[in-house]
């Protein structure tokens, strides 16, 4: 689920909300800069890791910053251990959490169109997730405000489901339950 995460994040990062994907990763590149501090980056990941960690433990984080949030988690989830089934059921829910998250802020006609493609699984869960009516409370007014009227003759409209509205000018797709 992480590499699934990561791959929208760099080959299709509008699947994910808008205007936050730079900034988070500047923020967190700054952020491991600060607390690395100068010298030379180790270029191996295992050496990377446990100077970060030296770090983080020496108190070389700010506590409001993202990657001290990220290392008071990695800390909550090692206390853990004991429990391997617990940690790797919490970090489950996390992921499906961040996937149900994410499928949900995404626009309707970016889930149109990879729906076309049929490749982009988040348009799958983004489907489900309205078909049950878990979509956010805008998605629904939205969703509300593209049906046809009941006196146009058509079924009453909580059998109909529309995806993918914009607004003006751009086509509904209804699909009927």
């Amino acid at each position: 689920m992480s590499n699934y995460m990561m791959h929208l994040f760099f080959e299709n990062p509008e699947m994910l909300m808008p205007g936050s994907r730079k900034i988070l990763l500047v923020r967190a590149y700054d952020e491991l800069e600060d607390i690395i501090g100068s010298g030379e980056t180790p270029k191996d990941d295992r050496e990377f890791t446990q100077r970060l960690i030296e770090k983080c433990n020496a108190g070389g984080s700010r506590p409001d910053s993202f990657i001290h949030q990220a290392w008071l988690l990695v800390q909550s989830l090692l206390g853990d251990v004991g429990d391997e089934t617990k940690m790797w059921e919490v970090i489950q829910g996390v992921w499906v959490e961040m996937l149900c998250f994410s499928a949900g802020r995404s626009r309707g006609y970016l889930h149109a169109e990879a729906l076309g493609t049929g490749v982009e699984y988040l348009s799958y869960v983004w489907v489900l997730l309205t078909f049950y009516g878990m979509e956010t409370f805008p998605d629904k007014l939205e969703r509300r405000e593209g049906l046809p009227a009941a006196s146009e003759g058509r079924q009453d409209a909580a059998a109909a489901t529309a995806f993918g509205s914009e607004s003006e000018g751009s086509a509904h797709v209804v699909i009927q339950v």
